[in-house]
Formats: C-alpha cells, structure tokens, sequence
C-alpha cells in the first residue's frame, strides 16, 4: 500500500477483489461481489485510519448493496436499508493492555529499586531485563498453575 490512509487501505481491498473476479472470470457469478456482501462485522484497532477505513468500507458496501438488490432497495424502510447495510465494527483492546502492563511494570520497578538496595532474587538466571519482580511473579504463576498461561511451553509438570 501507499500509505495506511483508509482510502488506500479500501484501494488495496478492491485490487485484492478484483483479483479474485480475474481468477474466477470463468464462473457464472462475481465472487467478489459475494465476499463483499458477506462481510458483516470487521475487526481492527482503534487507529483514526482503521475507523475511516470501516466507514469507507460500509459506505462501498452499501453501493454494492445497492446495486445487487436494485429496485427492492428504494421499496425498503430506511431502517430495513440501515439494518443490511451496517458494518458492526469490533476494536481490539489488547494494546491498550499491553501498553497498561508496561507502564505498571516501569513503575512497580521504580518502586522495588527505591524499596530494596539489592533486588531480592534467589536464583539471578531468572531475572529478564526490565522486568520488575512482581511481573516475574505474576509470569510464573501463570506458567506454572495456569493451562496455556505460557504460549511457549504450555504448563509445567
């Protein structure tokens, strides 16, 4: 893409839907026209370009819409032609986490090098690199007692 505006962002999935109308030219139907009709919720992060993106996406939907359902459209309510046409619009929350779980760890570290002249660890090998002791707790009980609590290594025996 050109850029991660939402307008290139709506390009780069048209080309992509073109592509498959060119694979599939020789079936009787749009198979493009269907994966789009078909989209009925997206997933995205919170980003200004994400959100102008899914209203440009619900906006060229709802002309495909338009265009499939032809005269029906205009004897259909505007609820009923709102009701078709929306996009239902899911935000990830995870780096709203991730970026909390940092800062909680920058500070609680603050605080256990202000609070200890020496950081208390029995066994120094398990010490990571900006990683406060109440994080490591907090990673090792989840390895240790919780079923996928490491994505790596699964629980421990």
């Amino acid at each position: 893409m050109v850029t991660k505006s939402g307008q290139d962002t709506l390009e780069s999935l048209k080309s992509i839907l073109s592509d498959i109308d060119h694979v599939s030219q020789f079936s009787e139907n749009v198979v493009s026209k269907t994966i789009l009709l078909n989209i009925m919720s997206t997933m995205s992060d919170r980003a200004a370009t994400q959100q102008k993106f899914n209203n440009l996406l619900e906006e060229y939907r709802k002309i495909m819409i338009m265009e499939n359902l032809g005269e029906a459209w205009f004897e259909m309510t505007e609820d009923e032609q709102m009701s078709i046409s929306k996009l239902n619009n899911f935000f990830c929350g995870l780096h709203a986490l991730v970026h909390m779980a940092e800062a909680a760890n920058s500070c609680i570290k603050v605080v256990e090098e202000a609070s200890f002249e020496s950081v208390p660890i029995f066994d120094p090998g398990f010490k990571v690199p900006n990683e406060s002791g109440t994080t490591r707790l907090l990673r090792t009980c989840s390895k240790a007692f919780s079923m996928g609590g490491d994505e790596k290594s699964g629980v421990y025996g």
